[in-house]
């Protein structure tokens, strides 16, 4: 219970089979890179971050979700895994170095989703469930974080305050 795992592999999946469908895109030369990342950030994005505002995300799925992303970028730059360039190198070589990763953007929309919440009615429903406390103890061993512990998290890195 509380658990996106199996949400998030499902969105990994279908990232891949889309960015499997236009291969031919992302290898062509001819293509610009600015017309790759175009196509990157309206489909190959949003099939990934589909409801991802509402998932606490276990770091062993960002790894994959990164690894996701770069493999997008790897593609759309024409280089080979085998050729073992770096990671931070492909970023440079497609202009997004300075970008934020899949990541910062889906913490952005889960920051976006709280502040819509907080600014819900009191009676309506997404406020009272992200308001209710479950009655029972966690588990033994190392609890999961809750999707609010994430949020709380986000805010920390961007220095702002929640109210609470």
């Amino acid at each position: 219970m509380g658990d996106n795992t199996t949400e998030i592999k499902h969105r990994i999946n279908q990232t891949r089979k889309a960015i499997n469908t236009l291969n031919s895109i992302w290898w062509h030369k001819d293509i610009t890179k600015n017309r790759k990342l175009y196509i990157y950030q309206t489909i190959i994005q949003s099939i990934l971050m589909y409801g991802a505002e509402v998932w606490q995300i276990p770091t062993r799925e960002i790894k994959k979700i990164l690894s996701t992303e770069m493999d997008v970028l790897r593609r759309s730059a024409r280089k080979s895994r085998i050729e073992r360039i770096k990671n931070e190198d492909i970023k440079e070589i497609m202009g997004v170095k300075e970008r934020p990763d899949i990541i910062d953007i889906i913490e952005r929309k889960r920051l976006q989703w709280y502040g819509h919440i907080k600014r819900m009615q009191e009676e309506r429903l997404p406020k009272l469930i992200m308001e209710w406390i479950p009655g029972e103890r966690r588990k033994r061993g190392h609890p999961r974080k809750t999707w609010m512990e994430g949020v709380r998290a986000a805010m920390k890195t961007r220095h702002l305050e929640a109210d609470q």
